[in-house]
């Protein structure tokens, strides 16, 4: 696997430790079970000499990271990770990737990631139509700002953002960022696309009650618009975060996770590896996160 970039971040020591980590996330390497590999998963089947090695000589032991009843992802594990309580600091990925990128939230509001993704060519309904990338085809930067502007520009698709209260953040990839005022998810049923991908979209569309339809809404009149488009642009699907039915979900203007004197203070770094964003997209991101973590400009430093 290539990775395009590697990003380190640097904290000034406040406190010295004598021991040194190294933490190592396989985030999604368990996998799932392949027919053809007798039902075992493809870590179970690979050859693992340096885990094996590292795992004879220390200590093995478990960790539940993903608490019930958090969904089971990186956005709750990451948290356990680093010593934040996500039964206390959850709030999904969306505020986080919010207030990152800068984006300003007041109390009511809700963030939500938005997928750009490509159906298969057929004259049917979108709900008829099977998902055949969750990422556009990993659609490139330019590609997926002209694809959000094409939308921004329908009267119809802005006066609807309009109605329902959403501002749509482009990005120069193939998730978007939008966040509602005065928002209530409560009774929305939302499903992320790369879980089903090959499936028909039809039943991973919002639903619950009548506030889920104007997200449904929106997807289809989004869907319509590129679907006609001269350029065959890709379509867009929301991708929200999964939430069971009546979950309560409280979003903060600002992620409460991260507040200033809560953590133990720890010199370590940390290392961003594959990113499809541009260089300066990317520095700027994580300058906002360490600012988030109470990290005043100038207490650190960007190596790229």
């Amino acid at each position: 696997m290539a990775a395009e970039y590697g990003i380190i971040a640097e904290s000034t020591p406040k406190e010295v430790f004598s021991t040194k980590y190294l933490l190592v996330i396989g985030d999604g390497m368990a996998d799932d079970p392949v027919p053809q590999l007798g039902n075992k998963t493809p870590l179970q089947t690979a050859p693992t000499p340096a885990i094996d090695r590292m795992a004879a000589k220390g200590v093995v032991g478990s960790a539940v990271n993903c608490p019930p009843p958090l969904p089971a992802g990186s956005e709750t594990a990451i948290l356990s990770i680093f010593g934040c309580d996500p039964r206390r600091y959850f709030t999904g990925r969306s505020p986080m990737e919010a207030a990152a990128a800068g984006i300003v939230m007041r109390p009511g509001d809700a963030a939500f990631r938005c997928n750009l993704i490509s159906f298969e060519d057929s004259q049917a309904p979108m709900e008829e139509k099977r998902i055949l990338s969750h990422s556009a085809g990993s659609i490139d930067g330019a590609s997926a700002l002209e694809t959000v502007h094409v939308l921004l520009e329908d009267p119809r698709f802005s006066r609807a953002l309009e109605d329902a209260r959403i501002e749509l953040h482009p990005f120069p990839a193939f998730r978007q960022l939008a966040v509602q005022h005065e928002s209530d998810l409560s009774g929305i049923r939302f499903f992320p696309p790369h879980d089903h991908l090959g499936e028909k979209s039809g039943p991973y569309l919002p639903a619950g009650n009548r506030r889920g339809e104007v997200f449904r809404n929106l997807m289809a009149l989004a869907h319509e618009i590129l679907d006609r488009h001269p350029e065959k642009l890709d379509q867009m699907l929301q991708e929200l975060p999964c939430l069971a039915e009546n979950q309560p979900i409280q979003l903060d203007a600002r992620p409460s996770t991260f507040r200033q004197g809560e953590f133990h203070t720890v010199n370590g770094r940390t290392i961003s590896i594959g990113t499809s964003l541009g260089r300066d997209a990317v520095l700027s991101y994580i300058r906002r996160v360490m600012l988030l973590c109470g990290e005043p400009e100038g207490t650190y430093t960007i190596d790229y």
